[in-house]
């Protein structure tokens, strides 16, 4: 029911028309079940009292969790078999009036089809970095999984991130508009800062506005920081680990391999049981 999206109960009390009567989805798989020949369920109702009550929403709420905890664990067991896997987010949801960032893992399993499965709820954050260390700290405190397992589609982030820096200023126009309309509904004036501000009015040729400023002192330098930050932390790492895919035997198949490509297991030379026979192997 829980890979299905299907809840336990059934239509909301104001949902049903007045007088009509519709099972919740738990009592109807209860009623499949006797329907397809489960006698001792069937016993069990006919020899019940008709007010009896099998299932209270205390319970059912109970069984949810059990349920979805069962789920999680199995969902995270098969993760952490497979070793690798990917980390994927979708839109921002909200639920009960907070945001909260749907998480995702990609994987392949060990009949060796590739999964991906809806793991859990990030709080959102705005601060990038707040949401990064809780990022970290939900995978591999809470969800137990191995970071370093998990290899970064970062040159795909580095080339959103490329494609903003080269069209700044239309993303720089659409955060500037929307910043001044939030600063219009809350009663604030945008302008510029003191010292600019008062810079301007003492040179007649001073074409600064608000807009140009906060794209020359606020937009490019943080997604320039942000690119620099990626490419100095991950990239040439991850591009090299990314290599050794040619190295997987159907891999090798499609791309016909090239014996040149075998340096690209260099980086893992020490965790192979017999390097020198690398080469014959392939």
């Amino acid at each position: 029911m829980g890979k299905q999206n299907i809840p336990l109960d059934g239509h909301e009390a104001d949902e049903i028309p007045e007088g009509l009567f519709t099972s919740d989805n738990f009592q109807a798989l209860l009623e499949c079940q006797i329907n397809s020949g489960e006698e001792v369920l069937r016993r069990r109702f006919e020899a019940a009292a008709v007010n009896t009550l099998f299932c209270s929403k205390t319970q059912q709420k109970q069984m949810l969790e059990i349920g979805e905890s069962c789920i999680w664990e199995e969902t995270l067991r098969e993760v952490r078999e497979s070793h690798f896997f990917s980390i994927v987010t979708d839109d921002v949801v909200d639920i009960a009036g907070e945001e909260h960032l749907p998480v995702l893992v990609r994987f392949v399993d060990e009949a060796h089809n590739l999964r991906e499965e809806f793991v859990g709820f990030l709080p959102y954050e705005a601060d990038a970095e707040i949401l990064a260390v809780k990022f970290h700290t939900t995978i591999t405190e809470k969800w137990g999984l191995n970071v370093e397992y998990c290899p970064s589609s970062l040159t795909a982030v580095l080339h959103s991130l490329n494609e903003v820096m080269e069209n700044i200023e239309v993303y720089h126009e659409f955060s500037f508009e929307e910043a001044t309309n939030l600063a219009t509904k809350l009663g604030i004036q945008m302008k510029l800062p003191g010292k600019f501000h008062r810079a301007q009015h003492s040179n007649l040729e001073s074409q600064l506005t608000s807009e140009s400023y906060y794209k020359e002192t606020l937009s490019v330098p943080t997604v320039e920081h942000i690119i620099q930050e990626l490419k100095d932390i991950f990239l040439e790492q991850h591009l090299k680990a990314l290599k050794c895919l040619s190295l997987v035997p159907s891999v090798m198949e499609q791309l016909k391999f090239n014996t040149s490509e075998e340096h690209h297991a260099d980086m893992y030379r020490s965790d192979l049981p017999n390097p020198d026979t690398l080469s014959a192997e392939l």
